[in-house]
């Protein structure tokens, strides 16, 4: 079931981020976010995650979304791994 929800996701347009964004995927569930596979997938692939959803104001006066809080993800490339969509399969 993990490997067909992960091909979903990587092979679907409904979460792959426009090329004007700095995402590569957004808007994937959060319980998806949690399945080792995916979570295998991202460090394997140097990707990480945003978390997003309501914001809470913070002590250095950001506003961010708490993981607890959160409703979906975005997935983003490493800024150590250089800035490529290509999306490895």
């Amino acid at each position: 079931m993990d490997n067909l929800i992960l091909a979903e996701i990587l092979l679907s347009d409904q979460y792959r981020s426009s090329k004007e964004e700095y995402s590569v995927f957004k808007g994937i569930p959060v319980e998806v976010g949690e399945m080792p596979k995916f979570k295998q997938w991202l460090k394997d692939n140097n990707y990480r995650v945003r978390y997003r959803g309501p914001r809470r104001k913070t002590l250095a006066g950001r506003r961010e979304c708490r993981k607890k809080d959160a409703t979906s993800i975005s997935v983003y490339v490493n800024s150590n791994a250089g800035w490529s969509t290509n999306v490895a399969l």
